[in-house]
């Protein structure tokens, strides 16, 4: 019991240093975007790195922490995709992005659109949701792995839970899978 304990320590201490070396990669990121570092953080990025690779693939009992495990990642994932394209743009003699995104281009488009009543999400619409999800990013370009429908359902149930915490208890939640720029992202909000 206590190499499980130690472990789960370890898990949560690792956890915190990759939720804050996120927040920090991101601004040193930004600033290299902005002119104001000369060099990409490469050594805080292999850090991160490491730390990903070294729980992916481990087993980690506790829901929650895997759930955090799961989110850090994502977000590692996506904000790596957006430096890449910017890095290649800025290559190619564009600004990247964020600087020269049409605010047109920032508006929502409506990919696919689902309720939800009661305290879950029925399957099969979460299931076209998914389908339509992993469609959209395909054809918006953007690389890696699509969330498995596991994960896509976790996400979203969290969601759901999250703004029914945050703003009560309604019955009816409508969920939006959108493309808004680049990204493609699901939103949840209350329904009518």
């Amino acid at each position: 019991m206590e190499s499980h304990e130690t472990s789960s320590s370890l898990l949560d201490s690792e956890l915190a240093r990759l939720d804050t070396a996120l927040r920090q990669l991101k601004v040193q990121y930004d600033m290299v975007f902005a002119g104001a570092l000369a060099r990409e953080p490469t050594e805080l990025k292999n850090e991160v790195e490491a730390i990903i690779r070294r729980w992916s693939h481990a087993s980690i009992p506790k829901y929650a922490s895997r759930f955090r495990f799961n989110a850090l990642a994502a977000r590692y994932t996506t904000w790596s995709e957006l430096w890449n394209r910017t890095r290649r743009s800025r290559e190619q003699g564009g600004r990247g992005p964020a600087a020269s995104a049409d605010p047109a281009a920032l508006r929502e488009q409506l990919i696919a659109r689902g309720r939800v009543s009661g305290s879950e999400a029925d399957p099969e619409e979460i299931r076209r949701l998914h389908v339509r999800y992993c469609n959209a990013r395909r054809e918006a370009g953007i690389e890696g792995t699509p969330p498995s429908l596991e994960a896509f359902t976790r996400g979203v149930d969290a969601r759901i839970r999250r703004l029914r915490e945050e703003r009560g208890y309604d019955p009816m939640i409508e969920l939006r899978v959108v493309q808004q720029g680049d990204a493609v992202i699901v939103k949840a909000r209350f329904g009518s």
